[in-house]
């Protein structure tokens, strides 16, 4: 079982009625610091429930359901991950694409909008980064399968919808955070024209 082996890594649950959210502690040099570990699954995949995953035979405890996330099931390609000490190990992992992440990231931000507590600008940063990072013809082509895929299309246009209300126009929320995320860094009047150009082009996809 998933929460056993986390466990028996040292790992416990953060809060007891908060499914999903791991943390154990770790010393880097002489400071003792919480290591975190959040066990996420799409919303659709996650059968029934509020907040926890229904993932049998796994504890209800073990993930916490998030929408957004499915689309990382069809959009991912494998990566090695090797160890930072030098010794030599690796491991081999999927990880989501640039449009899939680009869903996930619209959905966490429509999410936070409407919870204004939890507002942060670093997910809207990482949008901007992601539109000028990424070849846009690559997420162009993932888009037009993933909107056709039986398991994620749905989910997949939702997420352009999000896209184009939060980064659609030069004084859309998504901007001004990718704004306030990236000052000092990037000119905010670069943000407010490569954004709404680049959500322009992914229009006649969803």
């Amino acid at each position: 079982m998933i929460q056993e082996r986390l466990r028996s890594a040292g790992f416990e649950l953060m809060s007891e009625n908060q499914p999903g959210l791991w943390a154990r502690k770790e010393f880097v040099g002489d400071v003792l610091v919480p290591v975190e570990l959040d066990l996420l699954v799409g919303e659709r995949l996650a059968g029934t429930g509020s907040r926890s995953a229904n993932i049998r035979p796994h504890d209800k405890m073990t993930a916490r359901r998030v929408p957004g996330l499915e689309v990382a099931v069809v959009d991912r390609s494998p990566m090695t991950i090797t160890a930072l000490d030098g010794s030599g190990r690796s491991t081999e992992v999927n990880v989501a694409g640039a449009a899939a992440l680009l869903v996930a990231k619209a959905h966490k931000i429509h999410d936070r909008l409407r919870n204004p507590s939890r507002l942060t600008n670093k997910d809207a940063g990482d949008v901007y980064r992601l539109m000028v990072g990424v070849p846009r013809q690559e997420v162009v082509d993932s888009f037009r399968v993933l909107t056709k895929d039986h398991l994620v299309g749905e989910v997949t246009k939702r997420g352009l919808d999000l896209l184009r209300e939060q980064f659609g126009g030069p004084a859309t929320p998504g901007v001004r955070l990718a704004i306030d995320a990236l000052a000092g860094d990037i000119p905010a009047d670069r943000i407010r024209l490569v954004a709404p150009a680049y959500v322009a082009v992914l229009d006649d996809l969803g």
